[in-house]
């Protein structure tokens, strides 16, 4: 009876050496498959770092790019500025050169006027003729 006894006992435990090395087995595989999500996940965080990072180096890229067009266009805006400055000086001084060739040929124009009519004292003379 004693050895039955102590069968029984080692088969006992044996069983219970079997469960614990059954659950020793799956909290390592438990341990096992939270450790592949974790890789899994530090892996699509690292994903999505690297996606923002080229997204915000495309957003900067596109600021750059956008910002080179409106200087390109300021620039041009400018240029068309001065080139019209330009030309309005220009207009202006060559206004200012007809105007002074127009009234340089008045003047011209008055003068012979002033020339070719007579004068006060050969009206006078005229009338002093007449009358004799």
């Amino acid at each position: 009876m004693s050895l039955s006894l102590l069968l029984l006992t080692l088969l006992l435990l044996l069983l219970w050496s079997l469960r614990l090395l059954l659950l020793l087995t799956l909290l390592l595989s438990l341990t096992l498959l939270l450790l592949t999500f974790l890789l899994l996940l530090l892996w699509s965080l690292s994903l999505l770092l690297l996606l923002t990072l080229l997204l915000s180096l495309a957003l900067l890229l596109l600021m750059l790019l956008l910002l080179s067009r409106s200087l390109s266009l300021l620039l041009l805006m400018l240029l068309l500025l001065l080139r019209s400055l330009g030309l309005l000086l220009s207009l202006r001084l060559s206004l200012l050169l007809v105007l002074r060739g127009l009234s340089l040929f008045v003047l011209f124009v008055l003068l012979r006027l002033g020339r070719n009519s007579p004068s006060e004292k050969q009206k006078r003379g005229r009338c002093n003729n007449d009358s004799k």
